[in-house]
């Protein structure tokens, strides 16, 4: 597990895709627990690998792998991403990880003080629309 986590905290884009690969067949094989790998990479340094990680959050909830407290523990971490500079986790966290997990780990309420992060995308993205409760242009409640 040392080796991969190594790999996940690296610079090589290529071999952290590979290296999370393995850890999802460890996971999938009983290798790695579901525990163990949240508890290890939702708050992972590394804001990519991180978002990987969210992005099992909602599977393994649905698998009834893990519980909601135990995730919810975690939550500043995935808020974290919603202001991330890497914009592509920012961008990823509110369109993907984020829709599932709204009322299960975390409340619309809670994500008010980050829609600013959001709106910032427009200048990169068209897809405001997407997210119906959230107001840009100093129009936010």
């Amino acid at each position: 597990m040392e080796s991969l986590i190594s790999r996940l905290d690296g610079t090589d884009k290529h071999d952290k895709h590979l290296a999370w690969v393995q850890l999802e067949q460890k996971l999938d094989s009983g290798e790695v627990s579901p525990e163990e790998l949240l508890n290890v990479f939702l708050c992972f340094r590394n804001h990519g690998t991180r978002y990987r990680a969210w992005n099992k959050v909602y599977q393994l909830i649905q698998e009834k792998k893990v519980s909601q407290e135990v995730v919810k523990r975690s939550v500043n971490c995935l808020l974290e991403l919603l202001s991330s500079d890497d914009i592509n986790v920012r961008w990823l966290t509110w369109y993907i990880t984020l829709p599932p997990l709204i009322g299960i780990i975390l409340s619309e309420e809670e994500l008010v003080p980050y829609y600013n992060y959001l709106c910032e995308l427009k200048d990169y993205l068209d897809l405001l629309d997407d997210i119906p409760f959230v107001k840009c242009h100093g129009d936010l409640k």
